[in-house]
């Protein structure tokens, strides 16, 4: 079982590639060598036309362009070369990647590695190469909403139902959901991903209009009260653009943002077939990079596209090296680009603010777009991805420095680009002052215990039965002996400082927010119980110990045991000719035998399930759920009669004309409630019924 919920949660890690990747990147080596069987080098020089014959320089060597005299960040061209020949090197499954660096409005770096295509042997080129750039998509729209925001056409702070015709959105808590919650993602929606966020069947294609009225997440807290990562929100927010500018969300970006900003080779359209009116143009499908995977052999191995165009405000752009950089010179300057402006000076520096401030410290929103302190700077950035590309996007303001990079694998990738931005970042602008390690308050091993306890992600499914991908999503704390609040989360451990209440700092002073939050604040109810937690994207709330994983799987462990032992007490009696069985008794017992069996055979689906999952993790994501685990979910039904019955017979079982003996009497009432606790359990994480 513990096997099956990592599994299930490397999935949902999966599907949320349109999502930031908040956590620390691993630093990867590497080597890509030219043989028959790997990978043939390549060469070009930036605009090579696609399938023309490379050169023959490696593989992770293409021609820069520095538009700048000057060069104002002297040796980055090498620099940058040493860390993606070094991931390449390492990781074979990586064929390509693609790199842009802007600095004081100027592209300083612009380059291509290894291939966009490598059975065609096409070469990525930084200016015609187009990668799929997954949720800082979500950039676009929050700038597509605040034109319409600026032109009157949409209120900032009203009611999204104002602007939704089709559909409205439940009135389950007081306050209304607003674009500006939308932006800030904290409209109060549970999050659902399996077998909807992504496609690769074109047939399977549902527009932005009915997929956002047809799979509207349950609302299951206030608005504002949480941060947490949603990709329906900024879909929605996508579809008011459509609604209120009356051109289609694709064409909108592409007329209002793309087009002004020379951004030729983008587009949030996806490849669906020249039948589809939907789909992108013929002419930039061909220049789409295809994605990759890790082959059997360590190499490269393509995989069919993934199509989230169905949520496309948040995540289906493809676009170039070059056109990135211009879209961050602009952002970079107030929205400025040759020739006009965005949006007015105002609300771009409107954009720049947060409009939920209640974290200072901790990476949050800002109209869609990542905002954290870095090193003393103020960093706007976002990431995101598909299941085989992986994309980063970082700027700093006060520097006028931006980097993008983006790359078509998931072997290593996704690494490559968490990594490359913070190394170039740092190695031109190292920190502004020197951290010095928090001590813990004398008396925090009496007083921290408020803190202590289980806590699960806000970003989950609440009411589906996606809800078990978040078996391994808790996190607990502690407080240990020298005083420090111990956190515990998906394998890793961070110590926090209080240093004022409910406000903790993280206990190493090198710690930035490209891995790691730098503070952490908790929340209190009415009743002063620490009751939420921040995290980047996903805040945390305290459970219930019944709600907790831990509580699932020891309540299988015991079902499990117990139901052996009931089906092996079985098998002994029925070779004892001499034992007395009275009537009245054999049908508890046959019952008990079945729940048992019921058990068994659920266990032994949900195996299945899990060694279907582990030799394709990616299909998760578009076939949910597996078959293993709807049959599973028939045989609980059946449990759930079979434990109705056990509970009604107990009387009979301890009757005196039962026959049974006390341990009997007693080994049956024990599965009988064991097979309760189960269910309960089972329900709370949504395996009772069909709920997907």
């Amino acid at each position: 079982m513990n096997q099956l919920s990592r599994i299930f949660t490397l999935a949902v890690l999966l599907a949320c590639t349109l999502s930031f990747s908040l956590f620390a990147q691993v630093t990867e080596p590497a080597g890509q060598e030219s043989t028959a069987e790997e990978l043939p080098d390549t060469a070009t020089e930036p605009g090579t036309e696609p399938g023309t014959e490379p050169g023959t320089e490696p593989a992770a060597e293409m021609t820069a362009e520095a538009a700048a005299p000057v060069d104002p960040l002297p040796g980055l061209e090498a620099f940058v070369d040493g860390i993606v020949e070094d991931s390449m090197n390492v990781h074979k499954g990586l064929p390509g990647v693609t790199v842009s660096v802007v600095k004081d409005g100027e592209i300083v770096l612009l380059k291509g590695y290894g291939f966009a295509d490598v059975e065609k042997k096409i070469p990525v080129d930084p200016k015609t190469s187009m990668f799929r750039i997954g949720s800082i998509s979500k950039t676009f729209t929050g700038l597509a909403v605040m034109q319409l925001v600026e032109q009157g056409k949409l209120d900032h702070d009203a009611d999204i139902n104002t602007y939704l015709t089709e559909f409205k959105i439940p009135d389950t808590f007081p306050e209304p959901i607003t674009l500006g919650a939308l932006l800030s993602h904290r409209p109060g929606f549970e999050d659902a991903a399996l077998g909807i966020l992504f496609q690769q069947d074109p047939a399977k294609y549902v527009p932005l209009a009915d997929f956002v009225k047809n799979h509207l997440p349950a609302r299951v807290r206030p608005v504002g009260q949480t941060s947490t990562y949603t990709n329906y929100g900024i879909a929605l927010a996508g579809y008011i653009v459509q609604v209120v500018s009356g051109q289609d969300y694709a064409d909108y970006v592409d007329q209002h943002i793309f087009k002004p900003l020379g951004m030729n080779h983008s587009s949030v359209r996806e490849p669906l077939g020249a039948d589809n009116p939907a789909s992108i143009s013929p002419e930039l499908a061909a220049l789409i990079a295809t994605g990759y995977s890790k082959g059997p052999d360590g190499l490269p191995q393509a995989q069919p596209v993934d199509l989230v165009g169905s949520v496309g405000p948040s995540g289906s752009i493809s676009s170039t090296a070059e056109d990135m950089a211009r879209y961050m010179m602009a952002r970079l300057d107030d929205d400025r680009y040759e020739g006009g402006r965005l949006v007015s000076e105002e609300t771009s520096a409107r954009m720049r603010q947060r409009l939920y401030n209640d974290r200072p410290g901790v990476p949050d929103m800002a109209h869609a777009m990542g905002d954290d302190v870095v090193n003393g700077y103020q960093w706007r950035w976002h990431n995101g991805g598909t299941t085989t590309f992986f994309s980063d996007m970082t700027m700093y303001p006060e520097l006028q420095l931006g980097i993008f990079i983006s790359t078509n694998s998931s072997d290593g990738g996704g690494e490559l680009s968490g990594r490359l931005p913070k190394l170039v970042s740092e190695r031109y602008f190292p920190p502004k002052e020197a951290a010095a390690a928090p001590k813990p308050p004398a008396d925090f091993v009496q007083r921290g215990q408020k803190y202590a306890g289980t806590f699960m992600m806000t970003r989950r499914s609440y009411t589906g039965l996606e809800k078990i991908t978040a078996l391994q999503g808790g996190s607990t704390f502690t407080v240990d002996a020298d005083g420090y609040l111990v956190q515990s989360i998906i394998g890793r451990t961070f110590k926090w400082v209080e240093v004022a209440p409910g406000k903790f700092a993280n206990s190493d002073p090198d710690v930035s927010s490209y891995g790691a939050t730098k503070y952490l604040y908790f929340y209190d109810n009415a009743e002063g119980e620490a009751v939420r937690a921040t995290l980047p994207l996903s805040d945390l709330e305290r459970i219930a110990w019944w709600q907790s994983p831990p509580a699932f799987f020891t309540a299988v462990i015991i079902a499990l045991l117990l139901s052996l032992t009931i089906l092996l007490g079985a098998w002994r009696r029925s070779g004892d000719k001499s034992t007395s069985r009275k009537r009245i008794a054999v049908w508890p017992g046959r019952v008990a035998v079945l729940a048992a069996l019921s058990i068994l055979v659920i266990v032994v689906c949900v195996g299945v399930a899990t060694a279907s999952i582990a030799s394709n993790p990616v299909g998760l994501l578009f076939n949910w759920p597996p078959g293993g685990l709807r049959l599973a979910l028939w045989l609980v039904l059946l449990l759930v009669l079979l434990t109705f019955g056990m509970v009604l017979s107990l009387p009979r079982a301890w009757s005196a004309s039962g026959g049974w003996s006390w341990f009997r009497k007693l080994h049956y009432s024990a599965f009988a409630l064991a097979c309760v606790f189960l269910l309960l359990i089972f329900n709370n994480w949504n395996m009772i019924g069909f709920r997907y």
